[in-house]
């Protein structure tokens, strides 16, 4: 028998085609909102991939962890090996921290490399529980090599595995560890 389709559709009862119908339109239902879910959540990730920005570590080769060795007196030309006291800097995006270990101190700084410049801005006493507060006494930053609560050093060498820096009082010498 050659049934078509518009043949079985006469042939079939007015019950059973609203059944069919109805079917139909729960089975389009059930894909538009199945369709719909997918569409809504591919949206969502894009919109939450689009919302974070991924911050890249611009240290460069400052993204070192970096032991001062020796200071030297710009005024009299004087030099002071400080190896011993376990002075060390390291730099990782926009923030140096600055490690005391014979005293057990450490401090964060916000830091910006342009060219030859380095500039340190904000220092704070390293104290989550108490919010991290600003320094407010330049003299506690002395032992770090640091002078001022906001310090410029002019970028004398930096290579794989040396840097110096110096501002108006001291040059500082560091090796990478």
């Amino acid at each position: 028998m050659g049934w078509t389709l518009e043949v079985f559709w006469v042939e079939l009862t007015m019950e059973r085609k609203l059944l069919l119908l109805k079917q139909d339109f729960y089975n389009s239902l059930l894909m538009n909102r199945f369709s719909s879910s997918i569409i809504l959540s591919f949206l969502l990730a894009l919109f939450t991939l689009s919302a974070c920005t991924f911050e890249t570590d611009s240290s460069g080769e400052l993204g070192q962890y970096w032991h001062l060795t020796d200071v030297d007196t710009l005024a009299t030309n004087g030099s002071c090996d400080v190896s011993a006291r376990r002075v060390f800097w390291a730099f990782q995006g926009k923030i140096m921290q600055a490690y005391d270990c014979n005293n057990q101190k450490v401090y964060n700084i916000h830091y910006e490399h342009k060219g030859n410049t380095l500039k340190l801005t904000e220092p704070r006493k390293n104290d989550r529980e108490n919010g991290d507060p600003l320094v407010e006494d330049a003299s506690a930053l002395r032992p770090l090599g640091i002078n001022a609560l906001e310090e410029t050093y002019r970028i004398e060498q930096l290579d794989g595995g040396r840097m110096v820096l110096a501002d108006t009082i001291n040059r500082l010498h560091f090796l990478a560890q």
